[in-house]
């Protein structure tokens, strides 16, 4: 008799466990997901006030304006492009490609911040 209830006992607090584990587990992933909705918003935010253009030497983009915020996208080539002192990039897989070739043509004087795989000074 004993046994019996305690196995039970036993299994219902196992069971107990694991579903507060699972919540807790869902609740830190809700938090971490609310963490990076707050970075995206501050970022969005940084970027309508910050960012006056984008540079991008895609043919046909140039002369546009970004989609639900305006901003003007512009080539390298444009003299706008030689006064930022910063470079954002957000294009990952051509991050050394855009460092390069702007070193190239602008020296080493600026900043490069890559956005992705997470926000980061470049140092290539």
């Amino acid at each position: 008799g004993w046994q019996i209830g305690l196995d039970i006992a036993g299994q219902f607090q196992s069971l107990l466990m694991r579903t507060q584990r699972q919540r807790l587990g869902r609740l830190l992933d809700a938090v971490a997901q609310l963490e990076v909705n707050r970075i995206e918003i501050q970022f969005a935010r940084f970027y309508l006030r910050e960012i006056q253009y984008v540079i991008d030497d895609t043919p046909g983009y140039a002369g546009k304006y970004i989609p639900g915020v305006g901003t003007e996208v512009v080539t390298r080539d444009d003299p706008r492009a030689g006064e930022a002192g910063m470079v954002l990039i957000t294009a990952p897989t051509h991050i050394r490609e855009i460092v390069q070739r702007d070193r190239e043509k602008r020296g080493r004087d600026r900043l490069y911040v890559a956005t992705a795989p997470r926000l980061h000074i470049v140092d290539v």
